[in-house]
């Protein structure tokens, strides 16, 4: 048997070997990471250069920049508003027909709660009766101001007084979504 071993181990190797592999892949990884240090230093000091150079080039404030509200600095997402204006008139959200809405939309919310509390205790007929009733006042809630809603959209883009008029509508239409189920009026 010792002759044996004496042959395995005069045998060439078989295979490739990883560690040139192995050596490569070490290499490229430090490689990257070498060039993003290196742009990471470069985006640094050109943004500490041209900081100062940004600020004396402001516009005059008579003209109006659509685009002003956009973030498209290069550590920010392209596109992304930053911040809420007050261009809209200070009595937007006192309009007739956004607070008659408003008033229809809370009787629809109370029913649409009070729909839930029955079908949580297993009345189901009061929640259709009472979900259908809901449903239907939100509906005609978001009919009254549905073009109104497009239109302050429209004039005043980006306003913290129409994002609250957003938001409201976000939580007719959350309620609305409590009793999608409901199939009508029994």
């Amino acid at each position: 048997m010792a002759h044996r071993s004496e042959r395995t181990s005069q045998r060439p190797q078989q295979g490739i070997s990883l560690l040139p592999v192995v050596f490569l892949v070490v290499g490229m990884l430090a490689a990257v990471m070498a060039v993003a240090v290196a742009t990471n230093k470069k985006k640094k000091e050109a943004a500490a250069q041209g900081a100062p150079a940004a600020a004396t080039t402001e516009t005059s404030p008579s003209s109006y920049n659509p685009f002003s509200d956009i973030d498209n600095s290069p550590g920010g997402a392209a596109g992304t508003r930053t911040s809420r204006t007050n261009r809209a008139p200070a009595g937007l959200l006192q309009s007739s027909d956004y607070l008659a809405a408003c008033a229809l939309a809370a009787e629809g919310i109370a029913l649409v709660n009070e729909a839930e509390k029955a079908r949580k205790v297993g009345d189901e007929d009061a929640f259709q009766r009472k979900g259908a009733s809901g449903r239907a006042k939100l509906d005609v809630a978001f009919e009254r101001v549905a073009d109104w809603v497009l239109a302050i959209q429209d004039l005043y883009p980006n306003d913290r007084q129409v994002a609250k008029v957003e938001r409201e509508l976000q939580r007719w239409d959350r309620a609305r979504k409590k009793v999608r189920k409901v199939s009508g009026v029994r």
